[in-house]
């Protein structure tokens, strides 16, 4: 287990101190790593609560704009109804 996070470079995560959240951002295949492992047992031993966005198995990038896109589609719907 990491004394802090900084060991932690492979991940993309953020650190809300006040209320002890971490929130991290990964793909589907990155939740076996040894990593992200670590990461669970420090928010643990630290009383952090861990925030878990998980992308699927593709790119980041292309699942946010295709969330984007869907979100923006499905308003469109909303308001002609």
């Amino acid at each position: 287990m990491p004394k802090s996070l900084e060991v932690l470079s492979n991940l993309k995560f953020q650190v809300d101190k006040e209320n002890k959240l971490i929130f991290i951002w990964i793909l589907e295949d990155q939740k076996k790593s040894d990593e992200f492992k670590e990461l669970i047992a420090f928010a643990r031993s630290k009383k952090y609560k861990l925030v878990t966005f998980v992308s699927g198995n593709e790119d980041m990038k292309l699942g946010l704009e295709k969330l984007v896109l869907n979100n923006v589609e499905e308003s469109i719907v909303e308001r002609t109804r």
